[in-house]
């Protein structure tokens, strides 16, 4: 299970990571993917010193072991892990990032109480994949998605099914030979897959990885699946995705060859607009019973497979399920805007509907009313299984919505508020995300912004005969609730447990904990809970004990240091992982007692490396701004001596401190782990570039080198670099970051930009070249006409050219002289690989230096193949080298 950190004292978050870890370069490593910082450590130093060893190489990076899950049992005696295994030859790749590839992991049960570990698979040797581990209500068995090939099916598997893995026996069965929808971990077909409830009465999407993957299954009770299925032959986009394209040219080669079949691909717009193909994108929902082996099909639904999400929750009493599935696209009209386009909750049409849970049950689409006629947000069920909570809107086009109860017996829905609008947030605190909780079959609690300018966000008590009461009145914070084992509610604000009184209708104080105490919570704050975890810091090191929902506290605990990754508090039982630049250590504590039981070590060659020296150094960047730089210094770096540098820049980001600077992660995959440049003799210094405010985003164009050059300029300063020798480089927003750079100064003697963008108005409207294939939608995978505003654009290109133009780097081409190596991918779902063409042909025919390399096959992240990432990071090398000689 997930869990989250309320920390009390200032500054011990810092939010810009968690930010930078959705915008910039996610790792599929638990510590990251939770969003919790080490407890028990102090903040870090002005510099970190090398503990000495050998320079880190390309081939560590590769070799790196990632933890990408952890499960306890239900009686906490056992912990299953998903450990992916390493980027080595003889393994299937290109079916994603390397890094962040499930199709490479396996699965690992490992004693809580002894240490003694059984391993569940074994899929090297076939280069199959086994995750998303997830137990039974009894502990019994675990389900799991695999790779896994059978019979005559090739080498690394050809779709992802479910397997079931028997604790007592150790058997490990196929449960169908229909492959399972797969959340793509860097976006992609079913975004949001999201099944709920079943056996754990959870109220968020069962995850595969914390953040990254949903799972497309989920145990009814202690025998029983729910999944979702693919129609008869479709594959799974964990494997198709990236193939499609592929099968899809192959295809037009051959009608060419026969030349009897046309070979055009339609898509079409207003009148002339086409539907997708509905028969092909389908969920088949089906339960699967292993102890007798049989599979019933429920029915199924449609799907959307650009920026889609499927929402299936389990009702209470276990009878039936709620649907909420994405029909298709909303079509942009002249005149009017989208609100919240680059969310993709509000791009797509979706449509409720309830299905009975027997075979051949056939779906009732709810009739909703005028004012949620577009439903944006599936709920909670009522505890008597007879309503759900939806928010919807009237109108595609309007912003406002409201928060209804829909019967699921066919009757009237009842609009329990009015429409209200409330400044539109990415995570848990997203309106359309925060949790519902209904109060038996009449009356919710829900969070509702004030309708009064300056107004916080309180939790009310509404009833469906319109009363309502403000809970959070008179409480410091408007906290967060939490539903309990006994089914009752108690809410956390601030330092203090309060409880709801069902019977007065107000909150009373439970229990309260210092300023030295951290609250950590469970993810799903609907989910049943008894307990939650209090850490206290104590010296170098933090204590655990649990809180239970009446305001008992255990005993104090040591963590060790270590981060928690998941917990099972009624059993007293809690997962912590340390890593450090030595490598991860995970073992198991309990909170009943002092000791910890070691369970896993993961990567232990890093303790051989000489990481270098991390430094974080002030300086004042654009309008007088007090900023951060982190700086890695070379191993065997000699003060006095000045070196070569290497900024690594990405527009919008900052640096803030050594131990939660995202770019300083050892584990950094590839061409993204700084360490490796630092270890070819380079200081690598990653600046702030902080993005201005509101309408003002455009500026930030002309702001870069502002934040940029003062940096090294500071670092010069400090007689750590030489201005003589100073590079810049960077990827996606990055490598627009190089572009922009570079047509404003003259100051650096290379530079490498990676898969970025050149010219907004082109980019607007491109395609998305991973599309080919989905006949009639292949324009509507593409997201960037609602991402431009990212960039302070509010207008089409047609109607604000001049502004597109301003923050375009094509435009100031012309004054690029600084050599230039652009990397792109000619697969780059985001950033068309025609943004470093048109720029390479602006600095060729001005007969600059530059060199394109384009790279087949390969998508944004640069990262599908072990062997592209060897010759990126070499071909970069080479270039700094090449104008910019390490010694002189």
């Amino acid at each position: 299970m997930g869990l989250i950190i309320f920390r009390n004292r200032p500054g011990s978050i810092d939010v810009f990571r968690q930010t930078v870890c959705a915008l910039a370069r996610t790792i599929v490593v638990i510590a990251c993917s939770i969003m919790i910082p080490v407890i028990g450590l102090a903040e870090a130093s002005p510099s970190e010193r090398p503990s000495g060893g050998r320079p880190l190489t390309i081939d560590d990076v590769l070799s790196f072991q990632r933890l990408d899950q952890a499960a306890i049992s239900p009686d906490g005696q056992w912990a299953a892990f998903v450990v992916q295994r390493p980027a080595l030859p003889g393994e299937v790749f290109g079916r994603n990032a390397y890094e962040i590839d499930p199709s490479r992991s396996d699965v690992v049960l490992i004693s809580t109480v002894t240490g003694e570990r059984r391993e569940v698979t074994n899929g090297a040797s076939r280069a199959a994949g086994f995750w998303c581990a997830t137990w039974s209500p009894d502990g019994r068995r675990l389900a799991m998605l695999s790779t896994q090939p059978e019979g005559s099916e090739p080498r690394g598997g050809d779709n992802v099914r479910l397997y079931v893995w028997e604790r007592d026996t150790g058997r490990l069965s196929r449960q169908s030979n229909d492959g399972l929808p797969t959340q793509m971990r860097y976006g992609g077909p079913f975004e949001r897959l999201d099944l709920r409830g079943g056996a754990d009465h959870g109220t968020t999407a069962h995850g595969c990885s914390e953040d990254y993957e949903k799972a497309p299954y989920l145990w009814l009770d202690a025998h029983r699946l729910l999944a979702a299925t693919l129609p008869r032959g479709q594959t799974s986009a964990l494997l198709d995705r990236y193939t499609r394209p592929f099968r899809s040219v192959a295809a037009d080669a051959a009608a060419l060859r026969a030349g009897t079949e046309p070979t055009g691909r339609a898509v079409g717009s207003g009148a002339a607009r086409l539907p997708h193909d509905q028969t092909a994108d389908q969920a088949i929902l089906k339960t699967f019973d292993v102890l007798d082996g049989s599979v019933a099909s429920i029915g199924a639904v449609p799907t959307y497979p650009f920026r889609g999400a499927l929402t299936v929750s389990v009702s209470p009493d276990g009878r039936r399920l709620a649907l909420l599935v994405s029909m298709g696209a909303i079509q942009p009209m002249d005149g009017r805007t989208l609100p919240n386009s680059f969310d993709d909750m509000w791009t797509v049409e979706r449509r409720l509907g309830f299905v009975e849970i027997v075979p051949g049950a056939h779906v009732r689409w709810a009739s909703l009313p005028p004012a949620a006629a577009r439903p944006l947000s599936l709920h909670e069920w009522s505890t008597d299984s007879r309503w759900v909570a939806v928010r919807g809107r009237a109108d595609d086009f309007v912003e406002q919505t409201s928060l209804f109860a829909v019967p699921v017996d066919g009757g009237r829905p009842t609009q329990v508020t009015q429409p209200m609008i409330e400044k539109h947030t990415w995570g848990a605190d997203n309106l359309l995300s925060r949790p519902v909780f209904w109060v038996g079959s009449k009356r919710l609690i829900a969070r509702l912004p004030d309708t009064k300018a300056g107004g916080r966000s309180d939790w009310w008590l509404l009833g469906l005969d319109g009363k309502r009461t403000n809970l959070t009145l008179k409480m410091d914070e408007p906290g967060t609730f939490y539903r309990t084992a006994r089914g009752g509610l108690v809410a956390i604000s601030g330092r203090t447990l309060y409880r709801f009184d069902d019977r007065r209708h107000v909150m009373t104080l439970v229990a309260r904990w210092d300023a030295d105490t951290d609250l950590i919570t469970p993810s799903d704050r609907g989910r049943p809970v008894e307990r939650f975890l209090l850490s206290r810091i104590d010296g170098a090191s933090a204590r655990l004990r649990y809180l239970s929902v009446d305001g008992v506290s255990g005993p104090e605990t040591d963590s060790a240091g270590g981060t928690p990754i998941d917990s099972n508090l009624p059993r007293g039982v809690v997962l912590l992982s340390r890593s450090d630049s030595k490598g991860t250590k995970v073992f198991a504590i309990r909170l009943d007692r002092e000791g910890q039981q070691p369970l896993m070590e993961l990567n232990a060659v890093m303790a051989q490396i000489d990481w270098g020296e991390k430094r974080l150094v002030d300086y004042v960047g654009a309008d007088g701004k007090q900023l951060k730089a982190a700086v890695i210094l070379p191993p065997g770096y000699q003060p006095g001596r000045r070196y070569p540098t290497l900024l690594w820049v990405y527009q919008g980001y900052q640096s803030r401190s050594l131990e939660t600077d995202y770019f300083l992660d050892p584990m950094m995959p590839g061409i993204y782990n700084m360490y490796a440049y630092a270890a070819k003799g380079y200081v690598v210094m990653i600046p702030s570039i902080p993005l201005p405010q509101g309408e003002k985003r455009y500026s930030a164009f002309l702001q870069v080198a502002a934040n940029v050059i003062p940096a090294a300029d500071k670092l010069v300063a400090l007689g750590i670099a030489d201005p003589d020798r100073l590079a810049v480089f960077g990827q996606s927003r990055g490598g627009y970051t190089v572009l922009t750079l570079l047509g404003q100064t003259d100051r650096f003697k290379a530079g490498v930009a990676m898969a970025g963008i050149s010219d907004f108005s082109s980019w607007a409207g491109e395609f998305d070249p991973m599309a080919r294939g989905y006949p009639g939608i292949e324009h509507e995978k593409s997201s960037n006409w609602s991402q431009i505003d990212q960039f302070g654009i509010s207008k089409l290109p047609g109607q604000d050219l001049d502004t597109y133009a301003k923050i375009s780097p094509l435009y100031y081409a012309e004054h690029v002289r600084t050599p230039l190596l652009m990397i792109h991918g000619d697969l780059d779902m985001r950033d068309s690989v025609t943004q470093s063409e048109q720029f390479f042909y602006a600095l060729y025919n001005r007969g600059r230096t530059a060199e394109l390399v384009r790279y087949g096959g390969e998508s944004h992240s640069l990262a599908q193949s072990p062997a592209n990432v060897r010759d990126i990071f070499s071909r970069t090398i080479r270039w700094f080298e090449r104008n910019m000689p390490p010694d002189k």
